[in-house]
Formats: C-alpha cells, structure tokens, sequence
C-alpha cells in the first residue's frame, strides 16, 4: 500500500506562482477574443461609438480585426493603423466566487495554481472586454475579501494579489454563496473549485433573471484518475466520502464510479439550468478553459 499522501500533513500544493511567460500567453488569448468577437459583431452594424457607448480611448490594430473599426484620422495623422475602444455607459460587471479551500491544494500539479491562472486570465480578458472584476475569496468563517479590477492598467497590482492567495484554511464555493453581496446586479458570476463542497440545489437560490453563471470545475490527476496498479489511499481535505479511493482494485473502481455519478450529477443540472459547466485538469494549460471544449470565448464571456 502506498502512503497517504496526507496523513498527518497539509496538502502539497497551496501556493500559486504566476508564470514566466504568463502575460505573453494573455496577449494571444486576448488577441484570439477579439478577433472572435469582431467576427461574432458580423458587418451589419457601426463598429463606431453609437447610443449608450462611451468613447475611452485608442488602441493599435490588431490583424485579422474588421477594418471598418479602423479611425481614418488617426491612420492619416500618425501612419499607423488604431481603432476606436468604446465601452457601454451601463458597465459590466462580472463577479468571480474563489474556493480557496484545502482541497484546492491537492496536485501535483496544484489545483490552485491552475484556478489563480483561469482567474488571473478571466478578469485580463473580461477588463479589456470592458468589464469591472470583482474576485471574492475569504478564510473559513470570515467575511469576504475582493480583489477589484476596474481597467486594463490594474492588472499587474490585480495580479500580484491573486498570486499571494494560498489555498490553506480558506472558504469554499458553499460558504461563499453564502455571500450578501450575491444579491447585486452582477452581468456575470463565474464559480471556481473543485465542487466537492457544494451541491446543486445551493447554485439554484441565486440564479434569477437573466444573469449567466459558469461554473469551473478543476481536479488534479490523481483526483480524476488515482493508481490503480497498487493498492492506492487518499484522502479529500476535508475527510469527504465521495473523493476516496480506499485502495486495492474493488476500492478503485468504486471510486471511480462514485466520482463518474458526481459528474454526472453536475452535467445534467448544468444543463437543465442553463448553467455553463468546464471541466478541467490542472495538469492542463488554462488556455483550454477558453478555447477547448467547444466552448469558444464567446461561451464563457
């Protein structure tokens, strides 16, 4: 039998570090998003300020963007092509719930590094989008503290705190849906951990109008697929029954089956609800949360 992996410890992963070549990989996402949303705009409407945008500035052209966005004035005073950035007088506001929970430290590789990642990526691509930010993460049984992110110029500050965040001792989404301040007007709420905390019917008091909600389920590896060529035991942070594989071959299995219904239960809520539900691996980069499954930035954004 092998050892507990967390007898007697913490789990091995509660640190997130930002990437070397983090803000390179930003760019390309960025750049992906909106040369999506250019084609999703089609040619049918005025890419200029009209009723209810607010003019805030220039930005250079991006290749593959429709030209038709491009400011004449600007080409023929400087030589180089720029666009228009308008933003809606009626601000979007996307709200992101953080688990920050023990069991966001199990890896490797850690699933917290990878969900500070997805975070860190979400409110770069949602800010330059025109969006405000509110990431909400707390200790267990405090109140709740946000990190802002008003414009594109914050991100590193916003970042550089995302990053100091360690999933040790923290709440996870059933706590933090517990929130008061759920009951704003958010344009979007996106939930990220493990969902082994939470259960459905919690998500369903809050979801009303026409507020679009995403759910981001991360797990690491051995979550997903523990050894089965030897007698393996782990054990969830949180001694939880559904995330235990009591080893040998019929213990295996029976975790896997028990893990495979828990899925399955999410899937088929998310879809009766219209919820946005993404798997994803943390041993996977966090582009896939954007541009896999199917899903396209315009699915999560």
């Amino acid at each position: 039998m092998k050892r507990d992996p967390f007898a007697g410890t913490q789990p091995p992963c509660p640190g997130a570090l930002e990437p070397r070549d983090f803000m390179a990989r930003l760019q390309c996402l960025s750049g992906a998003f909106a040369r999506q949303r250019a084609r999703s705009e089609g040619y049918g409407g005025d890419p200029g300020a009209g009723r209810g945008q607010e003019f805030i500035g220039y930005r250079p052209y991006r290749v593959g963007e429709d030209a038709r966005a491009l400011d004449f004035l600007m080409l023929a005073r400087l030589g180089k092509p720029f666009v228009r950035i308008q933003r809606s007088e009626v601000q979007a506001h996307l709200c992101m719930l953080v688990d920050t929970s023990d069991s966001m430290a199990v890896g490797p590789p850690g699933k917290w590094q990878s969900a500070a990642e997805i975070v860190a990526a979400w409110a770069h691509v949602a800010c330059l989008a025109g969006s405000e930010v509110s990431v909400v993460h707390a200790q267990a049984g405090s109140a709740p503290q946000i990190l802002h992110l008003h414009k594109p110029a914050q991100w590193r500050d916003f970042a550089g705190q995302l990053f100091r965040i360690r999933a040790r001792g923290g709440a996870d989404l059933s706590e933090l849906l517990q929130w008061r301040g759920l009951q704003k007007r958010w344009s979007q709420v996106v939930c990220v951990g493990d969902l082994f905390d939470a259960q459905p019917n919690e998500f369903e008091l809050h979801l009303r109008g026409n507020v679009p909600w995403t759910l981001v389920r991360i797990m690491a590896p051995l979550e997903v697929a523990p050894d089965e060529s030897e007698a393996t035991v782990w054990l969830h942070p949180k001694g939880r029954g559904d995330a235990r594989s009591d080893g040998g071959v019929a213990g295996h299995w029976a975790y896997l089956r028990r893990l495979a219904e828990n899925q399955e239960l999410w899937r088929s809520w998310a879809a009766q609800h219209r919820v946005g539900l993404l798997n994803h691996s943390s041993a996977n980069a966090f582009e896939e949360v954007f541009l896999g499954s199917g899903h396209g930035l315009g699915g999560v954004l």
